[in-house]
């Protein structure tokens, strides 16, 4: 499926803000990789941001929460602040990404992750809040290479508004502009003799003839084969995209979970969204006596 050099490549490198935003960085080979604190102040009881932002060498990609056919996520460890929680990564819309006969879903160029952090007390005495960062990523073209890399930001507890970076904010309304909304109209699925599911997509004011592209990639491994075709059609006011089945289909019953993408030419141009969706399993007509 894929070579893995056996080399694991970690680098580690600490740096501190001292205006009303942190920031610390580290390059690797293929990856240059920054943590970076949303400016603001980080209030006990609330919820500020984090980003990890990784800039990549051309033809190079790391991976989506669901790889597709090869390769692994990014993942990573905090360290905080006593009382303090890491929320989950929020994940942007993935690109697909052909590699030989496999296709991946994943990021080239430039992504940011983001993950809130839930504020609990500020540490005793202190006017700022270390906060530490242990990533893991899987950067592939067509040979994949591990690598890792340490990174902690001293984050200020009293912020002076005049100090904020417009540049590092800039940066975080773009990274939530990269977000998945959430679906605006009914979804459901059913499951044919070989495995294959159709999605039904309902409630949705998307004009067909607009439509340039349509694809879902679920949620975790397994249901959906990343690399099968995809094609969708018109049923009444329904879209109804078919999906070719993956190694690990769904248990009888159980929802549907993933991500919807659609691009649609506009007079502005090419639009491209992403939606998140749950499609619950369709319920069977019982036949006729």
């Amino acid at each position: 499926m894929r070579t893995v050099r056996l080399s694991l490549l970690v680098l580690t490198l600490l740096a501190a803000g001292e205006m009303a935003w942190a920031a610390a960085s580290l390059r690797t080979p293929h990856v240059e990789l920054h943590l970076e604190a949303e400016p603001g102040p980080a209030e006990p009881g609330k919820t500020f941001w984090l980003a990890l932002r990784f800039d990549l060498v051309p033809h190079w990609h790391i991976y989506w929460r669901n790889p597709g056919d090869s390769g692994e996520a990014p993942r990573v460890q905090w360290q905080l602040p006593n009382g303090w929680r890491a929320g989950e990564i929020h994940w942007p819309v993935p690109e697909r990404i052909p590699v030989g006969p496999l296709v991946n879903l994943g990021y080239e160029n430039s992504v940011s992750l983001l993950v809130p952090i839930q504020v609990a007390s500020a540490p005793h005495g202190r006017d700022s809040a270390r906060i530490a960062a242990q990533a893991t990523w899987l950067v592939c073209r067509e040979e994949c290479i591990p690598e890792s890399g340490s990174l902690a930001i001293e984050l200020p507890l009293s912020i002076d508004g005049s100090l904020a970076d417009p540049v590092a904010a800039g940066r975080f309304e773009a990274a939530r502009g990269r977000l998945p909304l959430r679906f605006p109209g009914s979804a459901r699925y059913e499951t044919d003799d070989t495995g294959a599911l159709r999605l039904h997509l309902g409630a949705i004011d998307w004009p067909a003839e607009r439509i340039d592209a349509l694809w879902f990639a679920s949620a975790d491994w397994g249901p959906v084969a990343a690399s099968g075709t995809q094609h969708w059609e018109t049923d009444g006011d329904e879209l109804v995209l078919s999906l070719p089945p993956g190694e690990a289909p769904l248990a009888a019953g159980k929802a549907l979970e993933g991500l919807l993408v659609m691009a649609e030419q506009t007079s502005d141009g090419r639009l491209r969204r992403g939606f998140e969706l749950r499609a619950e399993a369709a319920t069977a007509t019982p036949p006729a006596a």
